[in-house]
């Protein structure tokens, strides 16, 4: 039985070489099944997305970090390897947005099919049949086109992401994002493992790589206590997304220290909860907040209709508080300032009843006050208006002010 790569077959039938007439006439082994499987594609040619010119996003300024990175013994570089015949990236328009940059970029589902997408870099055409080298390499030519002229969306893995300890001075934490999607677990494209950078690393740190800084941005935090709940619950569930093409292959270093690697030319980058898809930062800007399919949420991320921590708090808040405000809550927040308006009584020389009106909000403070006849006017009024300020009460349970008359009975 005849086996045809993966990649081959993927070119057969989006129609990528469909002229099997133009390939030798020589029968047998593997030339016969590739040329009948030629003979069945599509008829149309290859489709490549029409693109033009563009800059790479530039890095964002770099702002000085809290700590020193720790020392690594740096792998040496060694001389770059030229990517494979026509594998060289593309320019893309600039996009004023991530929404503009990404619109119509190929987004493979997982690592496995990014890398499955990219092997036709790497892939080599056998010998045994005249007929099928030039049907695979004409098929190989075919893939390197349209990974040149592709844009590809990806998320990179936790090493892309460094934070730097709270400034109390400045209020925030800075985000460093760095140019490397697989550095805490390598690809395996090309028959191993192979990074995928915007350059070789000067080296790597538990997964982290050193030297490919590609923007560093700002996160305002307005005291310790956000900065320690964003360390706890934000932070683990980050996750840093990339807008790029393809470039050069490159080797670093020495055997059996040897890393091989694959550059991506970056065209955007942004930083977004993984359990909310809040873009947190993002160059170009993002627009709206990423959307979070199911598959791709973080497992130990709350229900989205689950209440956050403060809707908790103030649930648990509420059920203790009693659902109203009674008329003996009225009369104990009434007594204190009963001295300061019989004062004012005798200062103003005011006989009979001070009759008074307001409301009383959910969290216990006094609104809407008015003086009734016959004192609404004048330093009485206001005397007494100021008695009745300093007035406190009780909480209750979230409801509507309650409106209050309250009669105070004067010297004669």
């Amino acid at each position: 039985m005849v086996r045809i790569a993966p990649w081959v077959v993927a070119a057969l039938f989006v129609g990528g070489v469909h002229d099997a007439s133009a390939l030798p006439k020589k029968k047998g082994g593997a030339g016969k099944a590739a040329a009948k499987a030629v003979g069945k594609a599509a008829p149309a040619a290859p489709v490549a997305v029409k693109k033009s010119p563009v800059k790479p996003a530039p890095a964002v300024k770099e702002v000085a970090k809290g700590a020193p990175a720790p020392a690594v013994a740096p792998v040496q570089p060694g001389a770059s390897t030229p990517a494979p015949s026509g594998a060289h990236a593309v320019a893309v328009p600039t996009a004023s947005n991530w929404e503009e940059l990404s619109r119509e970029a190929s987004q493979p589902a997982t690592t496995e099919a990014l890398a499955r997408d990219l092997e036709p870099l790497y892939a080599q055409c056998g010998k045994e049949s005249e007929l099928a080298r030039r049907q695979c390499e004409t098929i190989r030519a075919w893939h390197l086109e349209r990974i040149k002229r592709t844009r590809y969306v990806a998320l990179a893995d936790a090493g892309a992401l460094q934070v730097s300890p709270y400034d109390a001075t400045e209020k925030n934490v800075t985000l460093t994002v760095s140019g490397c999607l697989d550095c805490g677990r390598p690809f395996q494209l090309g028959g191993g493992p192979r990074l995928l950078a915007t350059k070789a690393p000067k080296g790597i740190s538990e997964g982290v790589p050193l030297g490919l800084d590609v923007g560093d941005h700002e996160v305002a935090l307005p005291d310790a206590k956000k900065a320690k709940n964003f360390a706890d619950k934000v932070l683990p569930r980050l996750r840093v997304e990339f807008v790029f093409t393809v470039g050069e292959s490159f080797d670093v270093g020495k055997a059996p220290a040897l890393v091989k690697g694959l550059t991506i030319v970056p065209l955007g980058h942004r930083v977004y909860n993984g359990c909310t898809g809040e873009v947190l930062a993002s160059s170009p800007k993002s627009l709206k907040a990423r959307t979070m399919p199911a598959a791709e949420r973080d497992p130990s991320c709350p229900a989205f209709d689950a209440p956050t921590e403060e809707e908790q708090a103030e649930a648990a808040e509420q059920a203790q508080l009693p659902d109203t405000l009674a008329r003996a809550d009225i009369e104990r927040a009434m007594a204190p300032v009963q001295q300061r308006v019989l004062e004012c009584a005798q200062e103003f020389e005011l006989k009979g009843v001070a009759r008074v009106q307001f409301t009383v909000t959910d969290d216990g403070k006094m609104t809407a006050l008015k003086v009734l006849p016959p004192f609404e006017k004048g330093e009485a009024k206001i005397c007494l208006s100021q008695s009745l300020k300093s007035a406190v009460f009780p909480k209750f349970k979230k409801s509507k002010p309650i409106p209050v008359e309250y009669p105070f009975v004067l010297h004669q």
